[in-house]
């Protein structure tokens, strides 16, 4: 099997692979690697994110990148349009290569059966070529994909996945958007909504990717890049916060810690420092449950004593200390508030500010009136939750306008609980 090329570039790439490529990263002295984890839906003109991974390259004016599209539905369409805006950020295109694994064929490339690379993980010709490759890059789609391809039964590593550890420790740069998010750490979260895994709990098995989008909680095997807790994805659109305060009870108490990356935006994430820094127009939510106490009753969770940091772009964060470096134009908010009004207990669409940010800084942090923000969510048949946020001495809040005029928020050390409620919502008589 040879490494599959959209375009007509002919022995020079995978001479390029085989020779010069390897010997210049070998010889030059580089450190450890790093992750860009982008919690999906990332735009095209997101320079910020797509030179975060350029830069991040051990040689970033030089060395190949391989994309590795087998989460994607569409194997070929996808990685080719993530070659394409690599190309258009200046990226010549014989430094892209394509690795050909992939789960599923796309009919509409009917030159290509791309069901024909499932094993490619375990070929020492594809494996071999990625010798010198300074970057690689997982698309999104089904992150059980990515898991089965480069994992076997036993959950051990395939030659290509030892391949790419060995250039991760070698200093190269693994990104990947929203399954290529998700399969960074292990375990990792491969389906689930919030609303279900509170009230009903883990799944034992996963059928197909709808189950992402619907459904108890699953964890699985991921390929474990990122040591320091969970990862989750697509974070703010679909309201994931619950189904990772699940997910941390099933880990050890000192990485009971969950990352939550919004779309369009990532965590860059330095390995031997042990820090990430936010990108993005978006947040990234730390969930940290080492202190947390948690409790299930007929597979519904109770959670008191979470605490959230809801990090936005240019903030730093020391995982190893939990501390965070604030991006130098934000201004402090506890103290000199904005807003002095009483915010909504409640939930749904009538209710202003649902996303988890806006809800810690209008509602909360840059609000001198209240100490405890509350929001409910709870399911046709009557099983709900309590979201309570808690202000303490210890909290912190941060604001400016970003470039495109919006308030952004960052959030730090707010307490957060979980309460299982039932709920009876009846229509009032017509007179």
């Amino acid at each position: 099997m040879s490494l599959y090329k959209l375009t007509a570039i002919g022995s020079l790439l995978l001479a390029l692979l085989g020779t010069g490529a390897a010997t210049a990263a070998t010889d030059s002295p580089v450190s450890i690697g790093k992750l860009l984890i982008v919690g999906g839906a990332l735009q095209r003109d997101n320079e910020a994110i797509y030179r975060a991974f350029l830069n991040s390259l051990p040689r970033p004016d030089g060395d190949p990148i391989a994309i590795v599209p087998v989460a994607s539905g569409q194997p070929v369409k996808s990685a080719q349009t993530f070659r394409e805006h690599l190309i258009g950020y200046g990226v010549a295109p014989e430094r892209v290569i394509i690795v050909p694994l992939a789960v599923k064929d796309d009919p509409s490339t009917a030159a290509v059966n791309e069901s024909a690379w499932r094993k490619a993980a375990y070929d020492q010709q594809v494996v071999g070529r990625l010798q010198g490759v300074g970057g690689v890059w997982f698309t999104g789609g089904d992150q059980m994909r990515i898991a089965t391809s480069l994992l076997d039964q036993n959950s051990s590593d395939s030659p290509l996945l030892r391949r790419l550890r060995e250039m991760l420790a070698a200093g190269a740069v693994i990104g990947g958007t929203s399954a290529g998010a998700a399969m960074m750490s292990d375990p990792m979260i491969a389906a689930g909504d919030s609303l279900t895994a509170l009230n009903f709990g883990f799944a034992s098995s996963y059928a197909a990717i709808d189950e992402q989008e619907k459904g108890r909680l699953f964890l699985s095997a991921g390929l474990g890049f990122f040591t320091a807790g969970l990862v989750d994805q697509h974070f703010d659109r679909k309201a994931r916060l619950g189904r990772l305060a699940l997910a941390l009870t099933k880990m050890p108490s000192p990485r009971r810690l969950g990352f939550g990356v919004d779309e369009n935006s990532a965590m860059l994430v330095s390995i031997k420092a042990r820090r990430f820094r936010v990108i993005g127009p978006g947040n990234v939510t730390v969930l940290d449950g080492r202190r947390a106490v948690f409790s299930v009753d007929d597979n519904r969770l109770k959670a008191e004593h979470l605490q959230i940091h809801v990090l936005s772009d240019g903030d730093v964060f020391n995982i190893a200390n939990a501390q965070a470096m604030i991006a130098a134009d934000k201004k402090p908010v506890v103290g000199n508030e904005a807003f002095a009004y009483r915010p909504h207990s409640g939930g749904g669409i009538a209710v202003g500010n649902p996303r988890v940010d806006q809800i810690l800084g209008f509602d909360l942090l840059d609000n001198s009136r209240t100490t405890r923000v509350e929001r409910y969510s709870f399911t046709g048949a009557g099983h709900g939750v309590i979201y309570r946020f808690r202000q303490t001495d210890h909290s912190m809040g941060y604001w400016r306008y970003d470039n495109a005029g919006r308030d952004q928020y960052t959030a730090l050390n707010v307490l957060f609980d979980i309460i299982p409620v039932n709920l009876s919502v009846e229509p009032l008589p017509q007179r």
